[in-house]
């Protein structure tokens, strides 16, 4: 190992008034020759000696494991985000996880961290950030998600030099089981005569009336109604295929047919009633088809999904009389209607899956068909939503057990 050498670079120096200037301390050492030459590092600017050799000793140290010198980044973490966002996640991720990453570094990890350097981010600075959205009672998931973020972005940080380790690394997490749990919103399956009143209000005439059935008879979620096309029912058979979801792309001002979520592609029989109000609704548009001629407006779908006037023509089933598709947000003038109008302010869209996996549940169906069924990621989600329903089944199933081996 080189001798580090220290001067004060000051010494014997005065100002122009006469007096001695200010010390200004300068470590020195060399590295290893390149190409016959040696490789001097230095530093100076330190106020006292002993803060100078505190500075050569750490500067030699860090040569000696890696090679280099490392020079601190003066880089926000925001930036060290916005750079890792647009050369790693852009080039590498889907459209649905490059959404939730823009999610997740908007909502809590610029607010929390972006404002510092990168380099000043330190382990218990990591820890305290999941450490408070604990006591903010997120769910444990959503701190696993958060963490799995900012490992990622600094690992990308790392390798770019801006950082010598990743303090996000050995985190603790909460255990499941002391993880406060963020309480979702509550639903309850929809009464019958209120489930009356509202195909009362939106009769099969109205536009709105064919995705409150397909949600209510299917159990699709909103996406996936608005995002169903001819091409995934058979009509014949009596089913449709759940392969894509209706979601808008920001980046391009557009709509976009992306896959369910979960990626929870599925069949789904019809029950006749459903199936009847599709074979008329696909009738119904290819007179109307006829009938506008040239006028009738024709929706195409490129290689990524976007709908437009580019691609290959799809035939989406969600559409008004002209041909045009209809996008998500008309359940927003549904549920004002039903809460306001009707006087149910408990609804919302996706309360009429929630009805309709209850339902199913309550007259027997099995937990695990409901999971298919509804493309829930696994059981423990099924059980989870509809606990009230499998309560209420098991009360019937002690109730017929007392009627069987009663004397």
């Amino acid at each position: 190992m080189g001798i580090i050498s220290y001067r004060n670079r000051s010494k014997g120096k005065v100002t122009k008034e006469g007096k001695a200037c200010r010390p200004s301390w300068e470590y020195r050492f060399y590295g290893a020759p390149v190409r016959g030459k040696r490789i001097c590092f230095s530093k100076a600017g330190f106020p006292t000696k002993a803060a100078a050799i505190a500075a050569g000793t750490k500067a030699q140290n860090e040569y000696m494991s890696t090679g280099t010198v490392f020079q601190e980044s003066t880089m926000s973490y925001s930036d060290c985000l916005d750079s890792w966002m647009e050369n790693y996640v852009k080039i590498r991720c889907a459209p649905t996880t490059i959404r939730n990453y823009e999610t997740y570094l908007k909502t809590y990890i610029r607010p929390a961290l972006g404002k510092y350097r990168v380099s000043a981010i330190r382990h218990e600075t990591v820890q305290r950030f999941i450490l408070d959205l604990y006591h903010r009672r997120y769910a444990r998931s959503t701190m696993v998600n958060m963490l799995a973020v900012v490992s990622c972005s600094m690992r990308y940080a790392k390798r770019q030099g801006w950082i010598q380790m990743n303090p996000a690394e050995d985190i603790d997490l909460p255990s499941p089981r002391e993880s406060a749990v963020l309480p979702s919103k509550q639903r309850d399956a929809i009464p019958k005569e209120v489930i009356a009143r509202i195909f009362e209000r939106f009769p099969e005439e109205h536009p709105s009336h064919l995705p409150l059935m397909l949600a209510y008879h299917c159990g699709l979620r909103k996406g996936e109604v608005f995002g169903l096309a001819w091409d995934a029912i058979n009509l014949e058979e009596g089913y449709l295929i759940v392969q894509r979801q209706m979601q808008r792309c920001r980046e391009r001002q557009m709509w976009q047919l992306v896959e369910p979520k979960y990626n929870s592609c599925r069949r789904v029989r019809l029950d006749p009633v459903i199936w009847d109000l599709l074979q008329r609704t696909r009738e119904y548009q290819l007179k109307r088809r006829e009938h506008y001629g040239r006028r009738y407006i024709v929706t195409y779908i490129d290689e990524e999904g976007h709908l437009g006037e580019g691609g290959e023509e799809i035939e989406m089933v969600i559409i008004r009389d002209d041909g045009k598709f209809m996008i998500p947000e008309v359940t927003h003038n549904i549920s004002y209607v039903v809460r306001n109008e009707l006087g149910y302010e408990l609804f919302d869209f996706h309360s009429l899956r929630h009805t309709h996996a209850t339902e199913l549940c309550e007259n027997g169906v099995n937990l695990k068909e409901i999971q298919r069924r509804l493309g829930h990621k696994n059981l423990e989600v099924t059980n989870r939503v509809y606990l009230h329903a499998t309560d209420a089944m098991e009360r019937e199933s002690m109730e017929i057990m007392r009627k069987m081996y009663e004397s």
